[in-house]
């Protein structure tokens, strides 16, 4: 399958959430919840808490599910190493869908790939794949790519020109974050969001600023003293 056909499989997108662009009035302030102590003067507000998070990835999850052909076996690849946590929210979801669809339960795999394209607060212009040498068992496999935020596009675009390579069935991409930014020239746009963000960095939840802050349990907003204290400049080698 070409790559081209990959990013059009699924005409219908669900854009999820949208969190406004005047996002400081629909976040929390950080003295509500218990962030730690090391990270919270750097932080700008809380503004996707993980109990929303969860409730919010439950119906995408089941969305996704009635979406899946049943007779196909799915494989669900998790892009590492800021995805993790929301690969594992979604691959426990659909666990419990496909269990509670049984006898007609879908066969069910899991597998990883670890892409880099960030470095400080800008998504860079190369991306690096990092693993995917393996990924034969992916022919003619309905493949669900869980992503922690699509931001450019261009990570997932480049992932897709791998995927291509091993002729799956169906490519859907799922991601927790869509950030409306004008950098996204291709208009890339996932087929499962649970939120679209304007442009702030969001961390928290696994998602990291130069390996910083994968720890909180929600998903923040960095301030500029936690930009410019944890940009790689200012890191020790």
């Amino acid at each position: 399958m070409k790559v081209e056909e990959l990013l059009k499989s699924n005409d219908k997108k669900d854009i999820g959430i949208v969190v406004p662009d005047n996002w400081q009035s629909v976040s929390y302030d950080c003295d509500q919840f218990a962030l730690p102590t090391h990270y919270k003067k750097y932080l700008e507000r809380v503004i996707l808490p993980r109990g929303l998070v969860l409730d919010r990835t439950e119906k995408l999850v089941l969305d996704l599910f009635h979406s899946l052909d049943r007779s196909v076996p799915v494989v669900a690849l998790c892009v590492l190493k800021g995805g993790f946590q929301y690969f594992a929210d979604v691959c426990d979801n659909l666990k419990r869908h496909a269990a509670a669809h049984y006898p007609e339960a879908i066969q069910f795999n899991m597998d990883f790939i670890r892409l880099k394209s960030y470095e400080d607060d800008r998504a860079n212009e190369e991306v690096q794949v990092i693993g995917g040498d393996n990924l034969e068992h992916l022919r003619g496999k309905q493949v669900i790519v869980v992503e922690d935020i699509v931001d450019t596009g261009n990570t997932i675009r480049k992932l897709m020109n791998v995927l291509a390579k091993y002729d799956p069935k169906s490519v859907k991409v799922v991601t927790m974050l869509s950030k409306r930014t004008p950098l996204n020239t291709s208009g890339y746009v996932a087929d499962f969001s649970a939120f679209s963000i304007p442009v702030f960095f969001a961390v928290g939840y696994a998602l990291d600023y130069n390996e910083y802050f994968r720890d909180l349990n929600h998903v923040c907003v960095l301030n500029n003293e936690g930009i410019e204290k944890f940009s790689a400049k200012n890191l020790p080698n």
